[in-house]
């Protein structure tokens, strides 16, 4: 649950107001009023909220992520590192680039044609 003060409490107790949203990690709701509530919230929870909508104004891009977070709750593909995907994503690089010169290439291994499919 979200926790709301009143701005007389917040101004009175700002320090408190803060650590609580970063403890939480969440926003903080500052009720005014006649005026629009305001949100304190860690710096780093508005950055990836920021990143999220930039990434989601693509509707493709929008249905990848949903279709991998889908994925990832289901619990229906195996979590891999970091590392290893970029190193797959490295793989099909190198063989697309391979191909466009139309040169004899090996056929692209069925999980790095599903991985160029998800990119």
């Amino acid at each position: 649950m979200m926790t709301q003060v009143s701005y007389s409490f917040a101004r009175n107790n700002l320090a408190q107001v803060l650590e609580t949203a970063e403890e939480a990690q969440a926003p903080v709701i500052v009720k005014r009023r006649n005026h629009a509530d305001m949100a304190i919230v860690p710096a780093a929870e508005l950055r990836s909220l920021e990143e999220t909508a930039h990434r989601c104004r693509s509707p493709k891009n929008a249905q990848r992520l949903l279709t991998a977070l889908q994925r990832a709750l289901e619990g229906s593909v195996k979590p891999q590192a970091v590392r290893d995907l970029r190193g797959a994503v490295h793989k099909v690089r190198c063989i697309e680039f391979a191909h466009s010169f139309n040169t004899a290439q090996p056929k692209l291994p069925s999980h790095l044609a599903r991985a160029r499919a998800m990119a």
